[in-house]
């Protein structure tokens, strides 16, 4: 593709992340990135996502629940150290 011919970007909608774990990965986002639930997604009685907004601006979230990644798929995204600036590494890690 050109560069004259991409399209302009204003900015990020939000970030859509499929997880395998609900829970565990809206208390990470709660507790390490200060994200807030907004709503929930209920599917035929089943808790299926939320969507997260984050006080301070910056893209929304939605975790997905995916309970069967495909083997060997790495994760969407992951946190960069710069992404947590002030705080440890350790507090940033997915496993704390």
């Amino acid at each position: 593709m050109d560069v004259s011919d991409a399209p302009v970007l204003a900015g990020i909608h939000h970030l859509k992340l499929p997880v395998t774990d609900l829970a565990r990965s809206r208390d990470w986002y709660q507790s390490r990135l200060g994200y807030q639930v907004m709503a929930e997604f209920v599917e035929q009685g089943q808790l299926m996502g939320y969507a997260m907004a984050h006080p301070n601006g910056g893209p929304p979230l939605a975790l997905r629940l995916d309970p069967r990644p495909e083997p060997g798929r790495r994760p969407v995204l992951t946190t960069s150290p710069s992404a947590c600036r002030t705080r440890t590494r350790s507090a940033c890690s997915p496993t704390g």
